[in-house]
């Protein structure tokens, strides 16, 4: 993470975790936010969390117990802006310009 990949002509851009659920889009962006940080990078690389959800930490299930205010506090301690109830309408398929991913898990097949 030595370099932020930017899209041509482009001031900011964009990943997506490409999750099935909630609950592995929240981990996608807490692990990116920490990355972030670990790489001296905030100031370069602001984070916004767009979800179809109603409120934060909705999960497609209504939420539970003080899963929202907590959410919403560490939205707010790691400077995570986010936006509900959001259609996201296009996205463009990774290049190596825009997606970089790289993992210590390394899976074999049986």
């Amino acid at each position: 993470m030595d370099e932020i990949p930017q899209r041509p002509g482009s001031d900011r851009d964009s990943l997506c975790s490409g999750a099935a659920c909630f609950g592995a889009a929240y981990e996608f962006l807490f692990n990116t936010r920490y990355q972030v940080a670990k790489n001296h990078i905030k100031d370069k690389a602001p984070i916004t969390y767009i979800t179809a959800e109603p409120f934060a930490a909705h999960f497609g299930i209504g939420g539970f117990g003080n899963a929202q205010k907590m959410c919403e506090w560490m939205f707010n301690m790691y400077h995570i802006d986010y936006k509900l109830n959001s259609v996201i309408k296009e996205a463009y398929a990774p290049t190596e310009w825009n997606c970089r991913m790289e993992s210590s898990i390394h899976r074999s097949s049986p």
